[in-house]
């Protein structure tokens, strides 16, 4: 007798009761994946130390993504396109996000220009974009986003046809080597010998006793050169106060104009390999000596340049005390250099 009942409910029954199976179908999917991914992020935090949080991250956020200036790490979200009615019952959850992996990786790619225009901003955009090495530079910046991965996904609709997913990549490594200016180029080796009067100078291509050691991970004094002179290992630029915001390659200059820190003082090797100098956005100790060594000297930027806005301006009683330093060779070359910015 129930299945007689059961056979006479009309087809548009059948049909609402359809949609209610999936609607609960989708909701416990979403709620799902929304624990797992709280569970994730618990783990995630709970293994972060202090120097990594996001006090000290430099985050500049845009409409489709992020620039993690501290990390290198850049990420972009994005959605599917629409499906339309006829074919929703063809599209399958792969395909969904298939389609929002790609539109999100449109978005990276718009992000990587920007930067990449960025790293020359004395260069005019629109004639930069006529430029023929644009075009190279374009199509190398495409291929690394569509090389990004894949690092999140989930379902924004209740029945499941609009999936969002968030890519990321890092601007360390291939993408700063086609995009850092051409003045950056190989500095051969700098070592650190004691004159006749106690002081430090410097050469190229000495082979032996230098004050630091080829381990671009330590960045340590030599013991040769120990003897209680205490070194300067990096440099640390305050710039919270002047609103400069991060640019590939900054240039820092004296009131005079003279150039402190610039391409002509990098190593182009250093610079692919960790970025041509560290933000951060708050004056960890030890995040500072990760970057910059465990002696940094620390200078006030006094404003940025008012035709130029990637140049930090600093005292000329700073500029010459750096000028003062045979050691500054060393941890300019390798690119030891933090730049303290406002959140």
């Amino acid at each position: 007798m129930l299945l007689n009942v059961f056979m006479n409910i009309s087809k548009k029954t059948h049909k609402l009761l359809y949609v209610i199976v999936l609607f609960l179908l989708q909701a416990a999917m979403i709620l799902q994946i929304e624990a797992n991914a709280a569970q994730t992020g618990a783990k995630k935090d709970k293994g972060k130390n202090n120097a990594d949080n996001s006090t000290v991250e430099c985050i500049v956020k845009s409409e489709h993504g992020s620039i993690n200036w501290t990390t290198g790490v850049v990420k972009a979200n994005g959605r599917n396109r629409a499906v339309k009615k006829e074919r929703a019952s063809e599209t399958t959850d792969a395909m969904l996000i298939e389609s929002a992996t790609e539109n999100a990786r449109e978005h990276l790619f718009e992000i990587l220009k920007s930067i990449a225009v960025s790293s020359n901003p004395a260069v005019d955009k629109k004639i930069f974009a006529t430029q023929p090495e644009y075009h190279m530079v374009a199509a190398q910046i495409k291929k690394k986003a569509s090389s990004a991965k894949l690092v999140k996904s989930y379902y924004i609709s209740v029945l499941g046809q609009i999936v969002e997913v968030e890519v990321e990549t890092k601007i360390y490594g291939d993408f700063l080597e086609s995009v850092l200016p051409a003045r950056i180029v190989e500095i051969p080796n700098i070592e650190l010998f004691e004159s006749e009067g106690g002081s430090f100078q410097s050469a190229q291509n000495l082979t032996s006793n230098a004050l630091y050691s080829n381990d671009r991970g330590s960045g340590s004094d030599s013991e040769s050169y120990s003897k209680n002179i205490k070194t300067y290992t990096g440099l640390v630029v305050d710039a919270r106060g002047i609103k400069f915001k991060p640019v590939i390659s900054p240039v820092i200059v004296s009131e005079q104009g003279e150039e402190i820190y610039s391409p002509l003082f990098i190593s182009r090797e250093y610079a692919v390999e960790r970025g041509v100098c560290s933000y951060i956005c708050s004056d960890d100790p030890a995040f500072i000596r990760k970057k910059a060594g465990s002696n940094p000297v620390t200078i006030k930027g006094l404003r940025k340049d008012s035709d130029l806005d990637y140049y930090i301006v600093i005292s000329m009683s700073d500029a010459e005390k750096i000028q003062k330093m045979a050691e500054r060779h060393i941890f300019m070359k390798e690119c030891r250099v933090v730049i303290l910015v406002s959140p």
